[in-house]
């Protein structure tokens, strides 16, 4: 897929500017201030297809570390603690036509887990194990450069929240892509208990327990709420003439004059709110309850056999 730089679109824009006024229409004023979304830095190729290549690296961190406390009370009574933390701070490409660090997703994310053990020795044939346990994950994504500012350059997409921040998608078919990755993110929160009793009866190894678990999740994606813009060269006057002018051609000229493909968006480039955002949930809860028992036993009918069996 070519993508010229944006040095290509100026240079495209004054050829361009020439041929819409072939059609009497002149360039709509927003467009020449949302060239700007596209990072200068790679405005520097000549207008030529393919004139732009990224090397911008993918990273990703991982930190983690595990902290464990264990305690004799006495011989009867014990307790163990673990701690568990990560956190990572991944950035990558989201889009293949936005390969550039500005418009890479970063997707960092926090884990957090403690465990709880506390084992008592009832009698010595029998072994209490209570378990208490909580897990916390979230996870966040958004684009890395979130300073574009529709308001500022005059487009009006109707998103005032701080939180929407950044430039919307802008794709302009046969160049790059701005705006890749709208916010979104999600957080899982767990605990559960669970009490495991060992009995050695005779023959037999019993084992008899119990766990409740409940998970809350917590998840929102604002996919599209910055609003999305594409200008594919099928809605302007110049669609209509055949192989005169080149398909990225048409693109671009659809996105000088302002005119994507979704008629309603026009309005935004002409003082209206004309972005149809998301009309689902944005942010959904999940709560779920589960409850569990088991018995086991493993029989030791001879030194050289014996046999396992249980429910749960």
């Amino acid at each position: 897929m070519p993508r010229p730089s944006q040095r290509s679109r100026r240079r495209g824009s004054a050829r361009g500017s020439g041929i819409l006024s072939t059609f009497g229409i002149v360039q709509n004023p927003v467009t020449a201030n949302l060239i700007n979304f596209w990072p200068a830095r790679i405005r520097t190729g000549g207008a030529v297809i393919n004139n732009y290549f990224s090397a911008d690296p993918n990273t990703y961190n991982s930190y983690n570390g595990i902290a464990k406390i264990d305690h004799s009370f006495n011989d009867r009574n014990t307790l163990s603690v673990r701690y568990y933390s990560g956190t990572g701070t991944q950035k990558a490409v989201v889009d293949s036509l936005a390969p550039f660090t500005e418009y890479f997703q970063i997707a960092p994310s926090h884990m957090h887990n403690v465990a709880l053990v506390y084992t008592k020795v009832i009698s010595p044939s029998m072994v209490n194990t209570l378990l208490l346990g909580t897990n916390y994950f979230l996870q966040t994504f958004n684009d890395l450069d979130t300073s574009p500012n529709p308001g500022a350059a005059g487009l009006n997409t109707g998103v005032t929240a701080a939180t929407l921040a950044g430039s919307p998608t802008l794709r302009i078919s046969g160049f790059a892509t701005a705006g890749a990755r709208s916010r979104s993110a999600v957080s899982i929160r767990t605990g559960h208990v669970t009490d495991t009793l060992n009995w050695t009866k005779g023959h037999h190894q019993i084992k008899i327990g119990g766990e409740y678990r409940k998970a809350l999740m917590d998840i929102f994606y604002e996919a599209n709420t910055r609003g999305t813009f594409t200008f594919d060269g099928t809605r302007g006057p110049w669609a209509a003439t055949g192989s005169t002018y080149t398909s990225q051609q048409k693109a671009l000229l659809d996105f000088l004059a302002a005119i994507p493909t979704n008629s309603s968006a026009q309005r935004s480039f002409r003082g209206g709110a004309g972005v149809s955002v998301t009309g689902s949930f944005l942010q959904r809860n999940y709560t779920q309850n589960s409850f569990d028992w088991f018995v086991h036993d493993n029989w030791q009918l001879t030194s050289a056999l014996s046999i396992n069996f249980g429910v749960r």
